[in-house]
Protein backbone atom coordinates (compact mmCIF):
# COMPACT_ATOMS: atom_id res chain seq x y z
CA UNK A 1 0.00 0.00 0.00
CA UNK A 2 3.03 2.35 0.61
CA UNK A 3 3.39 2.19 -3.06
CA UNK A 4 0.59 3.52 -3.73
CA UNK A 5 0.37 6.18 -1.89
CA UNK A 6 4.03 7.47 -2.51
CA UNK A 7 2.72 6.67 -6.50
CA UNK A 8 -0.32 9.34 -5.91
CA UNK A 9 1.87 11.77 -3.42
CA UNK A 10 4.20 12.35 -6.04
CA UNK A 11 1.37 12.62 -9.18
CA UNK A 12 0.03 15.47 -7.40
CA UNK A 13 2.99 16.76 -6.08
CA UNK A 14 4.47 16.88 -9.90
CA UNK A 15 1.56 18.34 -11.50
CA UNK A 16 1.51 21.68 -12.98
CA UNK A 17 -2.17 22.19 -12.43
CA UNK A 18 -2.38 21.16 -8.40
CA UNK A 19 -0.96 23.44 -6.17
CA UNK A 20 -1.13 21.45 -3.36
CA UNK A 21 -2.68 18.56 -1.55
CA UNK A 22 -4.25 17.65 1.56
CA UNK A 23 -2.96 14.00 3.52
CA UNK A 24 -6.75 13.33 3.40
CA UNK A 25 -7.24 13.36 -0.53
CA UNK A 26 -4.40 10.93 -0.44
CA UNK A 27 -6.10 8.65 2.34
CA UNK A 28 -9.16 8.70 0.54
CA UNK A 29 -7.76 7.53 -3.10
CA UNK A 30 -5.81 5.03 -1.67
CA UNK A 31 -8.68 3.70 1.09
CA UNK A 32 -5.21 3.61 3.70
CA UNK A 33 -5.39 5.56 6.95
CA UNK A 34 -4.01 9.21 7.19
CA UNK A 35 -1.70 7.67 10.05
CA UNK A 36 -0.80 5.48 7.31
CA UNK A 37 -0.69 8.37 4.31
CA UNK A 38 1.57 10.63 6.57
CA UNK A 39 3.59 8.19 7.46
CA UNK A 40 4.54 7.82 3.82
CA UNK A 41 4.60 11.61 2.83
CA UNK A 42 6.83 12.25 5.82
CA UNK A 43 8.98 9.86 4.45
CA UNK A 44 8.89 11.45 1.13
CA UNK A 45 9.59 14.85 2.65
CA UNK A 46 13.10 13.56 4.07
CA UNK A 47 13.75 12.16 0.84
CA UNK A 48 13.40 15.59 -0.95
CA UNK A 49 11.02 14.44 -3.01
CA UNK A 50 7.73 16.74 -1.57
CA UNK A 51 7.48 19.53 0.43
CA UNK A 52 5.46 20.22 3.90
CA UNK A 53 4.14 23.67 3.74
CA UNK A 54 2.06 24.45 6.87
CA UNK A 55 -1.06 26.08 6.75
CA UNK A 56 -2.87 28.77 9.50
CA UNK A 57 -6.39 29.36 9.51
CA UNK A 58 -8.59 31.85 11.43
CA UNK A 59 -9.14 30.87 15.21
CA UNK A 60 -13.15 32.09 14.16
CA UNK A 61 -14.81 28.69 13.44
CA UNK A 62 -17.29 30.42 11.32
CA UNK A 63 -14.86 31.19 8.98
CA UNK A 64 -11.67 29.58 8.48
CA UNK A 65 -9.86 31.54 6.26
CA UNK A 66 -5.98 30.96 5.35
CA UNK A 67 -3.91 33.74 7.53
CA UNK A 68 -0.50 32.52 6.65
CA UNK A 69 1.44 29.69 4.70
CA UNK A 70 4.96 29.29 5.74
CA UNK A 71 7.54 26.22 5.55
CA UNK A 72 8.76 26.12 8.61
CA UNK A 73 6.25 25.68 11.49
CA UNK A 74 9.18 28.07 13.39
CA UNK A 75 8.07 31.16 11.00
CA UNK A 76 4.46 31.71 11.99
CA UNK A 77 4.19 34.93 13.68
CA UNK A 78 2.56 34.69 17.19
CA UNK A 79 -0.43 37.10 16.36
CA UNK A 80 -2.40 37.13 13.65
CA UNK A 81 -5.66 39.61 12.67
CA UNK A 82 -7.89 38.09 10.47
CA UNK A 83 -8.87 40.60 7.58
CA UNK A 84 -12.25 39.07 6.75
CA UNK A 85 -13.61 38.61 10.08
CA UNK A 86 -11.93 40.61 12.51
CA UNK A 87 -10.83 37.86 14.79
CA UNK A 88 -7.53 38.94 16.57
CA UNK A 89 -5.40 35.81 17.88
CA UNK A 90 -2.76 36.69 20.44
CA UNK A 91 -1.59 32.74 20.20
CA UNK A 92 -1.55 30.16 17.31
CA UNK A 93 -3.62 27.16 18.35
CA UNK A 94 -2.36 24.00 16.93
CA UNK A 95 -5.70 22.30 16.14
CA UNK A 96 -5.85 25.60 13.31
CA UNK A 97 -2.73 24.64 11.31
CA UNK A 98 -3.22 22.49 8.66
CA UNK A 99 0.22 20.44 6.89
CA UNK A 100 -0.03 20.94 3.47
CA UNK A 101 2.07 19.18 0.82
CA UNK A 102 3.57 20.30 -2.86
CA UNK A 103 6.24 19.17 -5.01
CA UNK A 104 9.70 19.83 -4.29
CA UNK A 105 10.17 23.01 -6.78
CA UNK A 106 6.59 24.89 -5.87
Amino acid sequence: MQHLIREKALKLANSKVVKGFYPTLIAMQTKTTIQETEEVLEQLVAEGEIKRKHQLLCHNDNCLRQLDMVNNIEDLKSEYSCDFCGEEMEEVLPEYIRHFYTGKDK
